[in-house]
């Protein structure tokens, strides 16, 4: 009898063992959820938006910590890359024969962080321009030929990429 209730005992045991193991990986499996951001990439060209360009926009529950941005000028298939961690704006525009005036941008730095329910205009044009439906149509013409790729991560490190690229449809 005594060995019968000894190995109950031992089996309740490796089962509460089990159990405890089983929910610790089950709380920092949802920790790290509850703080996994999920970039997009907003592309606005109507005058009824609140703004006209291109923005990142984080859509997930933690914050969202850049680690390195690439934009690309795709030629019959070949990406060159023309904006490397912020430099290289005046080229792209340029690139695509966009004039500055009326159009700002604004750097998304490495380490930059981007919270929950955020967005960070990257390339904007000004509403009140003189040539906004000619700077619209170069934005068009600029986003059917660009490849972008935003590497982030969460506070727990966990690394990401947001690649994007028009497909025609």
């Amino acid at each position: 009898m005594e060995i019968i209730i000894a190995s109950a005992a031992a089996l309740i045991a490796l089962c509460s063992l089990f159990v405890a193991v089983w929910q610790g990986y089950v709380s920092r499996k949802h920790a790290r959820l509850s703080v996994m951001p999920h970039l997009d990439l907003h592309i606005a060209v109507s005058e009824q938006a609140p703004f006209i360009g291109l923005s990142l926009e984080n859509n997930g529950l933690g914050t969202a910590r850049i680690r390195d941005i690439k934009i690309s000028k795709l030629t019959n298939n070949e990406a060159t890359i023309v904006v490397d961690n912020n430099s290289g704006w005046h080229d792209l525009l340029n690139a695509f024969d966009i004039k500055q005036t009326g159009v700002s941008w604004a750097s998304i730095s490495t380490d930059e962080a981007i919270p929950s329910g955020n967005e960070h205009h990257f390339l904007s044009i000004d509403k009140t321009s003189t040539e906004l439906s000619d700077l619209k149509d170069k934005l068009r013409a600029m986003v059917d030929q660009m490849l972008i790729r935003v590497e982030y991560e969460s506070l727990y490190s966990e690394r990401k990429t947001l690649e994007w690229q028009r497909t025609k449809s």
